[in-house]
């Protein structure tokens, strides 16, 4: 999905980027940025490049949120509160476009567990935790595979990324792939990207 960054971007205070397509394809990238830090090798600091991904990746999922309902404009910021959270129509026109974003967002973490997921880890890991009794039964951890090797450097060291919720373990690159096909669709749906 290539993508033009215009040396000076409309939007101030950001690293190059205007619209939620250009952060869309940031997060596109993000995935092959963790694969390619989990592949065997013998770098002890490989581990730090892999929580470093994983990071990028959850708070790029996260904060797409509020780049693509900021870049709605009202008339579709409407359509799309309309279509998630279902008020009552006069209670749509009582509404200021912050809430409306807010009740759109908190529709959104209900109806993609992933996005929750995301959002709950790019927290946790922004604020050194998260203190919500919701996310006391969530975790994330890197895991290290050993893998033998009959080069002169020895086994090598592989990784993966587990995250567990309650009783339920997954994997990071599996959810990766489901928020990256779930912001697809809600980006297409938007027409903020082509579909």
């Amino acid at each position: 999905m290539p993508f033009r960054i215009e040396p000076n971007p409309q939007v101030p205070n950001t690293f190059l980027f205007d619209n939620s397509r250009q952060m869309f394809a940031k997060l596109c990238w993000e995935p092959d940025q963790l694969q390619s830090s989990m592949k065997p090798n013998d770098d002890l600091w490989r581990p730090r490049h892999v929580a470093y991904a994983a990071f990028n990746f959850a708070v790029t999922a996260w904060h797409l949120t509020d780049w693509s309902l900021g870049e709605v404009f009202e008339h579709r910021l409407d359509d799309i509160h309309a279509a998630l959270v279902a008020p009552a129509p006069s209670d749509i026109s009582k509404l200021d476009t912050k809430e409306m974003r807010r009740r759109i967002t908190k529709v959104l973490m209900e109806k993609f567990d992933c996005l929750r997921l995301r959002h709950d880890l790019a927290n946790g890991d922004e604020h050194r935790g998260l203190s919500r009794h919701q996310c006391a039964h969530l975790s994330a951890r890197i895991n290290w595979h050993p893998v033998r090797t009959a080069t002169p450097q020895g086994d090598l060291v592989g990784f993966s990324i587990s995250i567990s919720e309650g009783d339920k373990e997954i994997d990071a690159v599996d959810l990766f792939k489901e928020v990256v096909a779930m912001w697809q669709q809600l980006l297409s749906r938007w027409e903020l990207i082509g579909g």
